[in-house]
């Protein structure tokens, strides 16, 4: 499969990486739509924006980042050992839950 995966700000490639396996108790989920948010694509062209870490230094620690791409809609293609609340084929949408620590 493709992904767009980030080597450093302002570079950004279009790789070939293995197609993902469902663990137990996860799907694999062919995206149809996805949303970038203004977050991700400031981290992209390098700004700091008072998270943990900056790209800069994530990208040092963990280079190639795939970072894109959280809030995304698509039809599940695998399903993982006990996955009992989809089958194959649902359209299923993630947003993402975010909480306060």
């Amino acid at each position: 499969m493709k992904a767009w995966r980030f080597y450093d700000v302002g570079d950004m490639r279009l790789d070939d990486i293995p197609d993902p396996a469902a663990k137990p108790g996860w799907i694999v989920v062919r995206v149809n739509v996805l949303q970038v948010s203004v977050t991700e694509v400031q981290q992209a062209l390098g700004k700091q924006l008072g998270q943990e870490k900056d790209l800069k230094t994530r990208l040092k620690e963990e280079t190639p980042l795939q970072l894109f791409g959280h809030e995304f809609c698509g039809s599940v293609v695998q399903l993982g050992a006990g996955v009992k609340t989809v089958k194959l084929g649902d359209r299923v949408f993630l947003e993402p839950v975010y909480t306060l620590s």
